[in-house]
């Protein structure tokens, strides 16, 4: 990379001196290869990896793989859609856990008995 930048910088000074149309074309030109250079070296080959991924990931995930949601939850694929993954975090059916029960109603507070009113 530095030898390329030393021949281009050697190239525009003679031709340079030339004419001054091309001295300002140079720059750009440089710009567009640093680009194109990081381009082919970085983003590139990272969005190819992540094509692939995601077209492995939907082929060989099954019923009964054991699976780790973004969360962190650990559980097991049951049942199996197109696009969806029912996974079960625990053995057996549920209903909810009583901490998940709502609250006893309590009657509106006209009806309540007031404690030290008569």
């Amino acid at each position: 990379m530095y030898a390329l930048l030393t021949i281009l910088a050697v190239t525009s000074t003679t031709v340079g001196k030339s004419s001054s149309k091309s001295s300002s074309t140079l720059p750009l030109l440089i710009i567009v290869v640093v680009f194109f250079a990081a381009y082919m070296l970085f983003i590139r080959p990272r969005s190819q990896r992540l094509r692939q991924q995601q077209k492995t990931a939907g082929q060989t995930l099954s019923v009964g793989d054991p699976v780790v949601t973004i969360g962190g939850i650990q559980g097991r694929v049951v049942a199996m859609d197109a696009d969806v993954a029912e996974v079960e975090v625990a053995p057996g059916p549920h209903h909810g856990a009583p901490s998940c029960q709502p609250p006893p109603r309590r009657p509106p507070s006209g009806q309540q008995r007031r404690a030290g009113r008569r």
